[in-house]
């Protein structure tokens, strides 16, 4: 026996997947962008761009692709300086690295194992700043682990309103795509005397999908 196929979930489905497919390739092809700009800025000397870009690159996160790309050049980027003896400029592109990690967390917090690679070398830096050249070693650890602790402890913070923002998020755009439907299907529901009561849930759901993922973005 054929089991029927409902157009109604057909057509959400396929909207669902086209919606998926769009953002999928606009993060792409922005994340590709951003990163050839970095590679030519490395190319050119020029590291304050090049961790500029590869940050912009990160920032269009995917689970792959050329986001996950720029995460391993930047990453990459910074072992090179710190083995030419140039802190300052693996502190900044380290630096640079875990921020735009941290900005492209949602419901789970991406690439850990390099936030875990660079926080002692970010917290030992901070440390050597702060107290100086003529500090002794012992000190300087002391105050690197304190930095530690802090680094250790913020990623992982919030996760839960992280996931609440990604559900608004996703509630409110299939609520806005299902409205639309609804009117092109049929023009007249805006019209007395059908009135709104067959559009009502599904603007009630775009209201709340949207609060929900403004309110949870605040408090992430």
């Amino acid at each position: 026996m054929n089991a029927k196929i409902n157009p109604k979930a057909f057509v959400l489905a396929l909207s669902a997947l086209i919606l998926l497919v769009f953002l999928a390739i606009l993060f792409e092809t922005r994340a590709f962008s951003e990163l050839k700009q970095a590679r030519t800025a490395v190319a050119a000397g020029n590291f304050e761009a090049a961790d500029r870009h590869y940050f912009q690159a990160i920032n269009w996160y995917a689970p792959w692709g050329s986001s996950q790309t720029a995460a391993e050049e930047l990453y990459q980027m910074g072992l090179a300086h710190l083995r030419e003896g140039r802190k300052q400029e693996s502190f900044h592109s380290f630096l640079r690295l875990r921020s735009a990690l941290i900005a492209a967390r949602s419901f789970y917090l991406p690439r850990p194992d390099l936030i875990e690679a660079i926080n002692p070398f970010l917290a030992l830096f901070l440390a050597e700043n702060k107290l100086g050249p003529k500090a002794d070693h012992q000190a300087i650890t002391s105050e690197a682990a304190v930095y530690l602790n802090l680094y250790d402890q913020d990623p992982s913070s919030n996760q839960r309103w992280y996931f609440l923002a990604v559900l608004g998020f996703l509630l409110w755009i299939g609520a806005g795509f299902r409205l639309i439907f609804i009117y092109f299907k049929n023009p007249n529901i805006c019209t007395p005397p059908l009135g709104l009561r067959s559009m009502n849930v599904w603007a009630f759901v775009f209201i709340y999908g949207y609060a929900m993922w403004i309110f949870a973005m605040k408090m992430a």
